[in-house]
């Protein structure tokens, strides 16, 4: 972590240094790092070097408001695309043309970066606003946070012994 911070702070004095200097385009391009790295530590599907790529690279990247403010600007071109992507998978998938291939694994990781980046522009332009009850909800998050995982655990524990698994 104290890497992690005071490489922020060098990376956002340093404006010219930022992703939004790229532009939306080189926004998307940047998603091919985690996607690259989806092939280190890969153990049964899930990938270590994805997940990490995609949490440091997250922790750059929508740090700077740049990239927010390039992703609010783009935002309904980005949800366009993400749309038109997600249905013609849909499509493809459905016509049994595309299998689980490589083609179709990086297609689906774009899909999946284009459409965060779409939901990040939309949620900072519709969602970005404070009220008594987003206050509310704010301070009451974390207790629910924490709370949460306990209570699945014991519903779980007694769920599972009534359903009848294949392994």
């Amino acid at each position: 972590l104290p890497f992690f911070l005071r490489s922020l702070k060098k990376w956002k004095n340093a404006p010219e240094t930022g992703f939004a200097r790229f532009g939306i385009l080189g926004l998307v391009g940047v998603g091919v790092i985690p996607i690259l790295s989806a092939f280190i530590f890969n153990i049964s599907g899930k990938s270590i070097g994805e997940y990490l790529a995609l949490f440091i690279l997250g922790f750059y990247l929508f740090s700077q408001d740049g990239v927010i403010d390039l992703c609010k600007k783009y935002r309904w071109p980005l949800t366009g695309v993400s749309l038109a992507l997600l249905a013609l998978a849909d499509y493809l998938f459905q016509q049994k043309s595309v299998g689980l291939n490589v083609f179709a694994f990086l297609g689906l990781k774009t899909i999946m970066w284009v459409s965060v980046l779409a939901a990040l522009g939309l949620g900072a332009k519709y969602l970005n606003f404070s009220n008594r009850a987003t206050r509310y909800f704010a301070k009451s998050s974390f207790p629910v946070y924490i709370l949460h995982q306990p209570i699945l655990l014991c519903v779980a524990f007694y769920v599972l012994e009534t359903i009848s698994s294949p392994y």
